[in-house]
């Protein structure tokens, strides 16, 4: 029996026989009876194509309706899974003992870290062996591939870092803030670092997730230093570019690296850029500059002086030449 018979049936429009009543069988049919059809009955007509129409949009109404619901009952139960998995790695692995990546100077300073949180931690992980933490370097040199080609493809956002545009982001500007996010958000690879590596078959999930404590140990303690004595706005424009960096940290990080890779050959990749007379004498200072010193940030700090007076193009080709 289709829909629309159960249809009609269920409501009874149709039917000639009341409850109760008693059926006898029907007569002998005489000899040449022959069965003349019903005349069209119009009216019948229109009520089974509108009852086959509010058939199929009740259907069709009810399948929205259940896919609504299982969607929402996904969802629901992503979130428990998430929330169980936390607390079910957290009480496994919370009291696991660490190296902590908190030092401090001879101020109560800490000291702040050379490599991002994430990617320091991997040195201070517990639940890593010598063979597993060679396969997450080899997972990062990779990375580091893709990463210095997406530099150059994005080398007007490597000026607005190195120029020191970003630095200089205030939430007093909030267009720009979001500007600026995304500008760094384009930057990433499309798999974070923590998932490739589990992807890949590097690193499962207690050692991933040992990784994020790690971090998250030392990331509260410098945003901790970092707010003390602010409030309010204050506090907000104090935390702006620390927290615009965590957008893009992998790459950011990426870019420390090539600079200072190439630096020790400035003299002779500066005269391939067509610099004009200023940013000859912006090579100069920063060829000079770098000979007197090895320290990572005051480096850093010259070669990004220089880059930042290079053209959009130009630094495309000073990251192309860096990346051989």
């Amino acid at each position: 029996m289709n829909r629309l018979a159960l249809g009609v049936a269920g409501l009874g429009l149709l039917a000639s026989v009341s409850l109760g009543q008693v059926l006898l069988p029907p007569p002998e049919k005489p000899d040449g009876f022959k069965k003349v059809p019903p005349p069209p009955n119009k009216a019948h007509e229109r009520l089974r194509e509108a009852l086959e129409d509010m058939t199929e949009d009740k259907i069709g109404d009810q399948e929205r309706r259940n896919a609504e619901r299982d969607a929402e009952a996904a969802a629901r139960q992503a979130a428990t899974n998430k929330l169980y998995t936390y607390e079910s790695l957290m009480e496994e692995l919370g009291d696991i003992p660490f190296e902590s990546m908190i030092w401090r100077d001879e101020n109560g300073q800490i000291v702040e870290l050379e490599q991002p949180p994430l990617i320091a931690a991997f040195n201070h992980n517990p639940l890593m062996d010598g063979q597993t933490l060679d396969l997450a370097f080899a997972v990062l040199a990779d990375r580091r591939e893709q990463l210095e080609l997406k530099l150059i493809d994005n080398a007007a956002t490597v000026k607005i870092i190195t120029s020191g545009e970003m630095e200089r982001t205030s939430i007093a500007d909030f267009n720009n803030v979001q500007r600026m996010r995304m500008l760094l958000q384009q930057l990433n690879l499309p798999m974070n670092m923590l998932n490739d590596m589990g992807t890949r078959g590097v690193i499962d999930q207690r050692q991933a997730f040992m990784n994020t404590l790690i971090e998250k140990e030392y990331n509260n303690a410098m945003r901790e230093q970092l707010s003390q004595g602010h409030e309010g706005a204050a506090l907000i424009e104090v935390m702006l570019v620390p927290m615009l960096r965590t957008q893009a940290y992998e790459p950011l990080y990426v870019l420390e690296e090539v600079l200072l890779d190439i630096s020790g050959q400035l003299d002779a990749v500066a005269p391939r850029l067509n610099l004009r007379e200023d940013q000859q004498r912006a090579a100069q200072a920063a060829i000079a500059g770098l000979a007197s010193t090895e320290a990572r940030g005051e480096r850093l700090k010259l070669m990004n002086g220089f880059v930042g007076q290079l053209d959009v193009e130009q630094i495309k080709e000073f990251l192309k030449l860096a990346a051989g």
